[in-house]
């Protein structure tokens, strides 16, 4: 959880994790995650109905606020009328509206509706890339024109801004891109994309090959 107020960031925000879902109904994880937002606004002093919105960063593809793609979080989840997982299930993303359970957890929260506040989904590599250059307009290093965050760790994300400084509709999932149509499938993760290669995983599964002898060099 991070709170920003007047274009700065709250340092007594941001403590409390929650496991990643596991065999969890939708609606049930969407209140963990509103409550975890609600017990940091307390011990931050920060009365919910001050806040002129909420920005629910997600792992995996989001395009207007609707999911777009699987991720761990969620395969985690049980969907209504259901009994176990999504797991690898194929399953109807278009009916699948996890904004209005967020809101609809917010307003219990509230204790009432209140239409005038902005909540808003969004890909947690975009969610990165807008913050990034938000902190640098606030701190005056911001350049003209569009731009494009990569950030290398465990993974590799990312998100593109337009010019305006909008988050482009792109599904900007950088981990998948595929970079070798060559490489065998796996079971764990697409094959031949760019998180085998530029993430730290990736790094160690290419020192692996390379010590095995199994390749001569960074085939991409």
């Amino acid at each position: 959880v991070g709170l920003y107020e007047n274009g700065a960031q709250r340092s007594e925000v941001g403590t409390e994790q929650i496991k990643t879902p596991s065999g969890i109904e939708i609606a049930e994880f969407c209140r963990l995650v509103i409550a975890l937002l609600g017990r940091e606004l307390g011990r931050a002093g920060v009365k919910l109905a001050s806040l002129d919105g909420v920005g629910i960063s997600w792992p995996g593809a989001v395009r207007r606020n609707r999911v777009h793609g699987s991720s761990g979080v969620l395969r985690g989840l049980i969907l209504p009328g259901h009994s176990t997982a999504i797991g690898s299930a194929a399953i109807s993303l278009a009916k699948l509206d996890l904004l209005a359970e967020f809101r609809k957890q917010l307003d219990v929260l509230r204790g009432a509706a209140d239409p005038s506040s902005s909540v808003v989904l969004i890909n947690d590599g975009d969610a990165e890339a807008l913050g990034n250059y938000s902190a640098a307009i606030l701190q005056g290093f911001a350049r003209p024109g569009g731009h494009l965050y990569v950030k290398l760790g465990t993974s590799i994300a990312g998100g593109r801004l337009t010019p305006g400084g909008a988050v482009a509709e792109d599904v900007g999932e950088f981990a998948k891109i595929v970079l070798a149509l060559s490489e065998p499938i796996s079971k764990t993760w697409p094959a031949g994309t760019a998180r085998n290669y530029a993430a730290a995983s990736g790094i160690a599964n290419l020192v692996q090959k390379l010590a095995m002898g199994s390749t001569k060099q960074f085939d991409l």
